[in-house]
């Protein structure tokens, strides 16, 4: 019985997904807010770990490989992005006076 064959939508779709983590890592990492690279990396990594689901051979140790780096990534951002956020709660709960309009 011969093997199936495997589609080649099959694997364009998971360079794609490829595509789109390593692009999310790229641009995670060139935005200055840190809370907009903290999104972009955890897109990342969720991108990666579907790429990790469906691929199979080296795309399966290239997703790894990206969901390691995504996660190192965020981890290194956190601290930034918190601190950022701790400062704007404090503004909006200081009792400022909201503009009118």
């Amino acid at each position: 019985m011969p093997a199936p064959k495997t589609s080649s939508r099959g694997r364009s779709s998971q360079g794609l997904i490829i595509g789109m983590a390593i692009l999310l890592l790229l641009l995670g990492g060139m935005v200055l807010d840190p809370q907009a690279g903290l999104a972009c990396f955890g897109l990342a990594g969720l991108f990666s770990l579907v790429a990790l689901w469906f691929a199979k051979g080296w795309t399966r140790y290239f997703s790894i490989v990206l969901f390691l780096v995504a996660l190192l990534l965020a981890a290194a951002k956190f601290p930034d992005a918190r601190r950022q956020h701790d400062t704007y709660r404090e503004k909006a709960t200081s009792g400022a006076p909201t503009p009118s309009p």
